[in-house]
């Protein structure tokens, strides 16, 4: 899962789970809870997870075998989704570090320091092109699978600009 943010680093907020912070875990739990009886409420529910983060919106990217890839997105991420759709995911440099590296096979987490160099970051299209036109810059995700055919992630919450995202590690 991918959480959407503005210029801070990936989730500007630590939860906890007292007063308004505490109702919108409350919040985000309940609604992954339903889209997992109703799959049509994945967006809300991915709304509410960038929430809990104050983040602009989230994405789960999820690929089963042979089928294809796919994007599900909260409505706060939805432009920046519907433009990877239409060919950005073509130069999408993180996917293919991931491939790469290996990084499918693991279930840590895994920030932009793993996959790419900051003068890649300031000079790639997709850093400099694409998430720069959606304000968005820094991703961290992890990847979920049930099955080795299938892989789901890397849910990421985030991406607000955080230059020690890519000197330190990050446990999320």
């Amino acid at each position: 899962m991918q959480v959407f943010g503005g210029e801070h680093g990936v989730g500007g907020v630590t939860p906890n789970l007292h007063g308004d912070q505490g109702d919108r875990i409350l919040s985000a739990v309940e609604a992954i809870y339903a889209a997992a009886l109703q799959p049509a409420d994945w967006p809300t529910a991915l709304q509410a997870i960038a929430d809990v983060f104050g983040d602009r919106g989230a994405a789960l990217d999820y690929n089963i075998g042979g089928a294809g890839h796919a994007v599900i997105s909260s409505p706060g991420a939805q432009a920046a989704a519907d433009d990877f759709n239409r060919g950005w995911w073509r130069q999408n440099i993180r996917f293919e570090r991931t491939l790469e590296r290996g990084l499918l096979a693991t279930r840590d987490t895994i920030t932009d320091r793993h996959l790419v160099s900051i003068e890649e970051v300031e000079t790639h299209p997709f850093y400099a092109e694409y998430l720069a036109s959606h304000g968005l810059r820094w991703f961290a995700g992890t990847v979920i699978a049930s099955d080795p055919g299938v892989w789901i992630g890397p849910p990421c919450t985030g991406v607000r600009t955080s230059r020690r995202l890519m000197t330190t590690s990050l446990s999320c």
